[in-house]
């Protein structure tokens, strides 16, 4: 049987478009289990992998499901250090996971895409110098990429795209349409690419 490489070390060598397609298929995974209403809530590099040609997520402990019985205490944080999502630190017993895990999946795509060790804490804004991608990569359209964070780790969960949005969004960055406009915002890319393609798009680099 194929063993599974960390993330990390799968993408050593990558490039940013085949980091950035590992992330996609990654929100795609999330999404379709959000769909079923489990969420992760332990989203990091250690816990991504790839097998054989597939990206996985791993380490399913702290998984949320909707059978599932409620074990965390109140006032007790929860996820992983340093992608945890601000409301995950403070009310981990009553907020919702599946923006949380958004917000873990984009510190994460900032770690992998830049070649850095831990993310920035707080808000991936994209008027903070240092906090951007753009600032670690040099990519035509690294800066679109950035909305995308700016957007995902806000500190209000409800104002994050959901992981669908997500996925959406990070595969319309791999296919940018012909004669798209030179800073078009990842949204509006979003859904010119899935009104051409259609909703089930496919990475087929």
């Amino acid at each position: 049987m194929p063993v599974a490489t960390p993330i990390r070390e799968a993408l050593s060598e990558a490039d940013v478009e085949t980091t950035v397609s590992a992330i996609a298929s990654i929100a795609e995974t999330l999404s379709r289990l959000a769909e079923r209403g489990v969420f992760h809530r332990d989203i990091k590099p250690e816990n991504l992998y790839q097998h054989g040609q597939h990206w996985v997520v791993g380490d399913l402990g702290l998984v949320e499901f909707p059978s599932k019985e409620a074990l965390t205490q109140q006032n007790r944080k929860l996820g992983p250090m340093y992608y945890l999502a601000p409301e995950m630190l403070t009310n981990a017993s009553r907020a919702e996971a599946g923006p949380a895990d958004v917000y873990s999946l984009a510190k994460t795509l900032w770690v992998l895409v830049g070649g850095q060790n831990y993310p920035w804490p707080g808000e991936q804004r994209g008027d903070r110098a240092g906090t951007r991608i753009s600032d670690v990569v040099v990519h035509a359209r690294s800066h679109l990429l950035d909305r995308l964070l700016e957007r995902a780790t806000v500190d209000a969960p409800a104002a994050r795209p959901t992981m669908a949005e997500m996925a959406t969004e990070i595969r319309a960055w791999l296919r940018p349409p012909i004669g798209a406009p030179a800073e078009p915002d990842l949204s509006e890319l979003a859904a010119r690419v899935a009104s051409t393609f259609g909703p089930g798009l496919k990475d087929e680099r």
